[in-house]
């Protein structure tokens, strides 16, 4: 298989060329930037997501995530350290209370929770919520990022997260 004429992820026993994007001097709160196949980029961004979840479920064992930026990058980025992960646990603890006293009005998740944007990109907020009524019918497909976006995000940033 090539890379040329690839839309899904290669099997493990091919080697991928991968180039970083960013400068070596650039703060970023992704560990690495990787660049998909030219071929998957041209495909739209549906291939691309194939892509990157199709790497995350091959990783079950990564520590971080893997996102995938609108410009058919995967950023991979290291999970929280003291005391981000606190803090992580905290807002969403306050946001799934108060969902809880306002009557359930939406959904709060964690950080695990990928959402799949309109511009394309997977992110993993470190909470977010999203009114019921915003939440399409059968939208959610275990495996996969929801297909929608939240209305509340809240981003910590993390020391393990940046330089």
């Amino acid at each position: 298989m090539t890379t040329a004429t690839a839309t899904r992820p290669p099997a493990a026993e091919t080697v991928v060329a991968v180039i970083p994007t960013a400068p070596p001097d650039a703060i970023s709160a992704h560990l690495l930037k990787l660049r998909l196949p030219a071929a998957v980029i041209a495909a739209g961004p549906a291939a691309c997501a194939a892509w990157c979840i199709d790497l995350t479920h091959a990783n079950p064992d990564f520590p971080g995530r893997i996102e995938l930026n609108p410009n058919g990058e995967l950023e991979l980025t290291m999970p929280p350290h003291y005391p981000a992960d606190a803090q992580e646990g905290e807002t969403h603890a306050t946001l799934h209370h108060w969902n809880l006293v306002n009557g359930r009005p939406g959904y709060p998740t964690l950080s695990s929770a990928a959402y799949r944007l309109p511009n394309g990109a997977i992110r993993y907020p470190d909470a977010a919520w999203t009114a019921a009524a915003n939440v399409p019918p059968g939208s959610h497909t275990p495996g996969q990022p929801r297909p929608y976006c939240p209305d509340f995000v809240v981003e910590i940033r993390s020391v393990s997260q940046s330089r």
